[in-house]
């Protein structure tokens, strides 16, 4: 193995842990990856990645089991990702922060069926389209300092207000 194939492979383990990050965050907390289509890529190309590692058979049982690993973590957050679909959806754009532009926060419902529904108020910072991390806050305690109120009405579950 010569020089170039090391740095090749540390490249590889790189983009791989940084994927797994990534998912691992999509999964267990408040990041929200909207776009399944951008979750199914990095599925496939993590994938991609270990299976390109397993050409060495001395390590290649360790380097299944974090495969299978990884792409059980890759299956949660797409899940996760089709579930987001389905879930919780923005009704109305209340405030955008003043200072930061990417910092909003909404009025979002979810139809867990039966004809009710949940409520919740939340702040979204966008991280890039279709990626944000979201954190749930009492909308009575919003410093309109920093805020500016802007209502806009998005209404992503179709409602029809008489």
């Amino acid at each position: 193995m010569n020089l170039s194939e090391t740095a090749f492979e540390k490249i590889i383990w790189a983009c791989a842990f940084i994927l797994f990050i990534i998912l691992l965050l999509n999964v267990f907390t408040g990041l929200e990856i909207r776009f399944a289509t951008w979750v199914l890529s990095v599925t496939l190309l993590s994938a991609f990645l270990f299976l390109y590692m397993l050409d060495n058979q001395l390590v290649y049982k360790l380097k299944l089991s974090f495969f299978l690993f990884v792409l059980w973590i890759c299956a949660m957050s797409f899940v996760k990702g089709i579930m987001a679909v389905f879930a919780w959806q923005t009704q109305t754009i209340l405030y955008q922060n003043i200072y930061l532009k990417n910092r909003i926060i909404e009025f979002q419902m979810m139809n867990p069926g039966a004809g009710s529904y949940r409520r919740r108020t939340v702040e979204k910072t966008i991280i890039v389209p279709g990626i944000n991390w979201i954190t749930e806050i009492n909308g009575d305690s919003i410093d309109l300092k920093q805020w500016k109120k802007f209502n806009i009405d998005i209404n992503e579950l179709g409602l029809k207000y008489v």
